[in-house]
């Protein structure tokens, strides 16, 4: 799951990346949540920049997040309500059985101890098989 803006901020980031490589040391990485909440600080809407503004603004969030002492650009995500997304729970397997299971009880273990099936392997347009038979039927 992503939140809304993260796909722009990545955007963002890429091209300060490009046009700034000095503010990223190797290994470094800039947490898109620090970099929306800067941007909220500055904006009251996040809607109405263009691109180009967007990318300037992201930027600039960037410089400040390095400037930042440790610990505030995490506060100030959490300020905004921009926590960190926790890994879905439930049950590995993938049976509707099971996940009803875990919303009524909680429980993750699996109740039917089997994979789910797959699919039907049906022939496609473009298989063979499928060919085959389609030539059979104009032949008749």
């Amino acid at each position: 799951m992503t939140r809304p803006y993260d796909t722009a901020i990545q955007h963002g980031l890429i091209a300060a990346r490009k046009s700034h490589p000095a503010w990223f040391h190797k290994g470094s990485h800039v947490d898109p949540r620090h970099v929306e909440a800067y941007l909220r600080l500055e904006f009251g809407t996040l809607d109405a920049l263009s691109r180009e503004e967007f990318n300037t603004a992201v930027r600039i969030a960037v410089q400040s997040i390095a400037e930042a002492p440790a610990g505030e650009p995490e506060a100030l995500a959490l300020s905004f309500g921009i926590a960190p997304i926790e890994p879905e729970e439930g049950p590995e397997c993938g049976h509707s059985a099971c996940s009803q299971n875990f919303i009524d009880t909680g429980e993750e273990s699996c109740l039917e101890k089997e994979p789910p099936e797959d699919l039907p392997d049906t022939d496609l347009p473009g298989d063979d098989a499928h060919r085959a038979q389609e030539s059979m039927r104009f032949k008749r």
